[in-house]
């Protein structure tokens, strides 16, 4: 199998890829290689905030499981595995990596525009 075909998704975003012929399909405990991504940092978010990330993968045999930790870089603890696509909540709720990209934005404050020398 290629890393592509092992690849999960957190809130519809990429996150990164299991290490191993197969997907996992039980709880316990399974290294991955994390991707430099919005999704990867969208599952961080949700493990510090609520202590679980709801995730999926779409193989043959598409799989929801949870996200309980994260011991060490590149093991994630799953659990609560369970058979189908993307959990509804990716549909109805917006990323909180958005909601914080918005907060951010919305408490800077507006810098005022300068003129150039020549014109004041």
């Amino acid at each position: 199998m290629t890393k592509a075909v092992l690849e999960f998704r957190c809130h519809g975003m990429e996150v990164g890829y299991f290490e191993g012929p197969h997907f996992p399909t039980a709880p316990g405990q399974y290294r991955y290689e994390p991707y430099r991504s919005l999704g990867h940092y969208e599952m961080g978010l949700r493990l510090e905030q609520a202590g679980k990330a709801e995730c999926h993968y779409l193989g043959d045999e598409p799989m929801r499981f949870t996200v309980v930790g994260c011991p060490t870089y590149g093991v994630l603890s799953l659990a609560e595995f369970q058979e189908g696509g993307p959990p509804a909540s990716s549909v109805t709720e917006e990323p909180l990596v958005f909601r914080e990209m918005h907060e951010a934005a919305e408490s800077e404050p507006e810098e005022p525009v300068r003129k150039r020398p020549e014109e004041q």
